[in-house]
């Protein structure tokens, strides 16, 4: 959400040709779920991470055993609501870009061995005639000094130079009359002027936050932008959720999976090897954790001799690798 500072970005079908970018996650109060129904996304942040023991992870003995499961169920419960009010926090401290797996996008770097800026950058590869999106995303603090405030001026203007530039972000400039071209605060007109001047375009054109538009979307071409909507807030954020969509076609990823190739897998071997193995001697007095792990490496060292693997090009990488024709001929 641009109010939290964050925004999504995904794509949408075919036909629509289009980037989706949502600031909401769906306006959902549970995030945990939200985000895991998700599809992948590549999460492009900037913010000190929230750490590597957030998502409980089960002992060794209680996923053999499965012991105490009301026990555990509770304390699942207890562990998301703890997450989901991390995640609103973060979303609230942090600027983040959320991009669809499915496309090519690479994060910049913009005034290096400048001053610290708030600001996150990721191209986007498009056609290879309309070339690549840049889309930029920013938090000004309040009180943010004028150093700073021209580091992320030029940060701008080289995201400018680019045949599309999409940059959102809250700017906090409520005095610029975006109608008229004018501000009232030296800050607000310096910024309009810089707008002005690398000819970008201001889309939103209602109040953001309390009657003042502090949250902006800023473009260099006209119609790269549509579809704009406030969606409410969310309640981590006193900010309006603004989505939009990028009116631009894409390319997508092309993923080179690896399958394993059964028609041309020696299984008489792979038979042969797994009955020398001594499981009786191997697997004695040894729990079921244990002799789980010793199957396994016995099982994919025979597969790795036995089934040959094969590249599995796919643009779109809808079904899992090992289903192929033949496999869907007979379901």
């Amino acid at each position: 959400m641009l109010g939290a500072r964050a925004a999504a970005i995904a794509a949408v079908p075919r036909w629509c040709r289009a980037l989706r970018s949502s600031a909401a996650l769906g306006g959902s109060r549970n995030l945990v779920w939200k985000m895991l129904r998700k599809k992948k996304k590549k999460f492009w942040y900037d913010s000190p991470t929230l750490g590597s023991k957030l998502m409980y992870k089960p002992t060794t003995l209680d996923s053999v055993m499965k012991v105490d499961q009301i026990k555990t169920r509770k304390e699942d419960n207890i562990r998301f609501r703890v997450l989901n009010g991390l995640i609103h926090k973060a979303m609230a401290e942090m600027i983040a870009i959320y991009v669809g797996d499915r496309l090519q996008s690479m994060e910049l770097c913009l005034g290096t061995g400048e001053q610290s800026t708030e600001s996150l950058w990721v191209r986007v590869k498009g056609r290879t005639v309309m070339g690549d999106i840049i889309v930029g995303i920013c938090y000004r603090p309040p009180d943010q000094g004028d150093s700073v405030d021209e580091a992320l001026y030029r940060q701008i203007g080289a995201a400018s130079c680019s045949q599309a530039l999409v940059l959102m972000g809250d700017f906090n400039h409520p005095d610029i009359c975006w109608r008229d071209g004018t501000a009232w605060h030296k800050q607000s007109r310096r910024f309009l002027d810089y707008v002005e001047d690398n000819f970008l375009l201001q889309v939103i054109e209602e109040p953001t936050r309390r009657g003042a538009m502090l949250d902006l979307v800023l473009t260099n071409r006209e119609g790269l932008v549509g579809n704009l909507k406030l969606q409410g807030s969310l309640d981590c954020s006193d900010h309006e959720m603004v989505e939009f969509e990028i009116l631009r076609t894409v390319r997508r990823a092309c993923s080179k999976l690896t399958a394993l190739d059964f028609k041309r897998a020696d299984f008489g071997l792979f038979r042969n090897l797994l009955s020398k193995v001594p499981w009786d001697t191997a697997l004695e007095g040894r729990g079921a954790q244990d002799c789980w792990l010793i199957f396994k490496d016995d099982l994919l060292q025979a597969q790795e001799r036995c089934i040959p693997t094969r590249r599995k090009f796919s643009r779109r990488a809808r079904r899992p690798p090992w289903m192929d024709k033949e496999l869907l001929s007979k379901i």
